[in-house]
């Protein structure tokens, strides 16, 4: 498994979502159950900023070959380190030869032999 070492920029975003099953009742009731073992799932938004050719390429080439699929170890911002898919990414142009790419972190539950 493929390790994400790069340092982000300050102020990473980050949320938690549950996977839940609701059953719905004509009388207003409602059940809600965890869906699975792993039903909390967190994903961090992060960017990087900074020259397009020494900086930002490595990632988005480091990203590209994951090819959607791959997962990678990752230490959060919390200090923890934990497995992630990266999916899309951003590209922004900030000014010359500074870019910014921006993608999310979201939490992957991969059985490694």
């Amino acid at each position: 498994m493929k390790y994400f070492n790069w340092d982000v920029n300050a102020k990473p975003s980050g949320q938690v979502g549950f996977k839940v099953n609701r059953s719905s009742f004509g009388d207003g009731y409602e059940q809600r159950s965890t869906i699975g073992i792993n039903n909390r799932r967190e994903a961090w938004s992060v960017a990087k900023i900074g020259d397009k050719e020494t900086v930002i390429d490595p990632i988005q080439h480091f990203i590209d070959s994951l090819n959607g699929t791959e997962s990678v170890r990752w230490t959060n911002p919390k200090g923890e380190r934990r497995i992630y898919e990266i999916g899309d990414y951003t590209l922004t142009q900030v000014s010359g030869r500074m870019w910014e790419i921006t993608f999310t972190f979201t939490e992957a539950f991969d059985f490694e032999l």
